[in-house]
């Protein structure tokens, strides 16, 4: 991918004629080729869905971590740990 796009806009010429016709093909030539790419990156609907869940998931992490000033997952992970180690669990 390029890193940055350039397309006809000032010098697209004021008759329409072949020049105009290439001109405006190889815009939405290199606009389709940019957001083909983009959809590649960002994947599927399901995908971007999923994504979206984790995010929501760490931003509630985050704001019960702010408003308590603890980790509760992290701590439970690490006293879950400890209770397999010791065999308790």
């Amino acid at each position: 991918m390029a890193d940055k796009i350039t397309l006809h806009t000032t010098d697209l010429p004021l008759v329409l004629n072949r020049k105009f016709y290439d001109d405006l093909v190889e815009n939405f030539s290199a606009i389709e080729e940019e957001l083909n790419d983009l959809v590649s990156r960002v994947g599927d609907k399901k995908s971007q869905a999923s994504l979206e869940q984790k995010i929501s998931s760490l931003e509630n992490r985050i704001n019960r971590i702010q408003v308590s000033g603890i980790d509760q997952v992290a701590l439970e992970n690490a006293v879950e740990t400890v209770l397999k180690r010791k065999g308790v669990i």
